[in-house]
């Protein structure tokens, strides 16, 4: 069986949990290093994804000398691969999938972002402040903007490894219903390019969180975690 299907055939055992390892493989963004009865591990850029059954089955699909970050599928394996190669955790999300195909209904004025709304959206993202990462999303052309009378109300986006994110709403414009505007159509323009709409949510971001299970989006049990040294980008 060819890498890439076997691959496949691990994830799809918990197409929930591992649907970023999953979009990342089908969209060659990602590209298999090693797969075993017993897990997977995908190389992407400078990140490696592992899936696993168990964390001594993880840390055999590391490569020597690996030093960029790791991100494990199931919290408490990723514990134990982060205590065996010293590494922190830099992050620990839920991931979040729209399981259907139906799309959801729109009905907003929501346009594509140029750069000359760079600073707009660095001013009101909360995660983090990069003004380098910001260009490239709207460089790619993945970062749109909701509209209320010509004023930009707020913006969602689609992160590097491909899931949807970014999105914010502005405060005067909040409790309007436009967050919702903006995550479906997030999740149809996905659906429209045939892919899986999915998020990766942080534990600590309840309003995400309630907003996920608003959408009829499916949220994982365990987490994913991405593990490296403190000064390691966690995008």
């Amino acid at each position: 069986m060819p890498l890439r299907q076997a691959a496949l055939d691990y994830l799809e055992r918990d197409g929930v949990l591992c649907v970023a390892m999953l979009e990342a493989l089908r969209t060659g963004r990602a590209s298999p290093l090693s797969v075993t009865p017993q897990g997977v591990a995908l190389q992407m850029g400078s990140r490696l994804l592992l899936s696993a059954d168990d964390a001594p089955a993880a840390l055999s699909l590391v490569p020597a000398h690996w030093d960029g970050v790791v991100q494990v599928a199931g919290a408490q394996r990723a514990r134990q691969v982060a205590q065996a190669l010293g590494l922190s955790i830099l992050w620990e999300c839920y991931q979040s999938v729209y399981c259907s195909k139906t799309p959801r209904p729109v009905r907003a004025d929501i346009r594509p972002l140029g750069l000359a709304y760079h600073q707009a959206i660095l001013d009101h993202y909360h995660l983090f402040h990069d003004p380098e990462y910001i260009t490239q999303r709207i460089e790619a052309g993945v970062m749109y903007g909701i509209f209320v009378e010509d004023n930009l109300a707020g913006f969602v986006g689609e992160h590097w490894e491909g899931s949807m994110g970014m999105l914010e709403v502005f405060p005067p414009y909040r409790r309007l219903g436009l967050a919702t505007q903006l995550h479906n159509f997030t999740i149809n323009r996905y659906l429209a390019q045939g892919r899986t709409p999915f998020a990766e949510v942080l534990t600590d971001n309840a309003p995400s969180l309630a907003l996920q299970a608003k959408m009829g989006m499916t949220v994982s049990q365990d987490t994913v975690c991405a593990l490296g040294r403190q000064d390691s980008s966690s995008h």
